[in-house]
């Protein structure tokens, strides 16, 4: 199954947020390669609890800084990441076949990102762009959020396209 790539076009420009989208993107694409090569044990085992707490992690981050920055569609968005983690549970619990499982979550997040990361996402870091000072009172320079290892390597893997 081809990668999905990271592209500069998918940045918004906050470093924090930039960084866990790449996480997103390893997961993606970890999901797509256990889906071709039939490991559907290694996404309920590993890929699972790892989307798992990257929802719950990006989304109480994103969350917060939209409020923290007053952005006007903040209600909107917590909507779009409940359904969506609604739905990757539907998937994961509610899915007896492993494969088909493991197939279908794999579409769900390669949807999400296209229809969320890419166009919502998008829409809070053009708002941010034109809200200068609401980007300095939530993101100070020099912020970084706390990260493990092994998101840092994740991050430096899909940058460099080794993905």
């Amino acid at each position: 199954m081809d990668k999905f790539p990271w592209n500069k076009r998918y940045a918004l420009g906050i470093s924090e947020v930039d960084d866990q989208h790449l996480t997103l993107i390893y997961i993606l694409n970890n999901l797509g390669d256990y889906v071709e090569k039939g490991h559907v044990e290694s996404v309920r085992t590993v890929m699972v609890p790892m989307l798992t707490s990257y929802m719950g992690n990006h989304f109480a981050f994103e969350q917060k800084a939209m409020l923290e920055a007053g952005y006007d569609h903040l209600v909107g968005h917590i909507a779009a990441h409940q359904d969506f983690s609604d739905r990757a549970k539907t998937i994961i619990h509610g899915t007896a076949d492993p494969l088909r499982m493991a197939k279908d979550l794999h579409l769900l997040v390669f949807r999400w990102f296209i229809e969320h990361l890419v166009a919502e996402d998008g829409r809070f870091g053009r708002w941010l762009a034109e809200h200068p000072d609401h980007k300095r009172d939530v993101f100070p320079a020099g912020t970084r959020i706390l990260r493990t290892s092994a998101v840092r390597r994740t991050t430096q893997v899909v940058r460099r396209g080794q993905l």
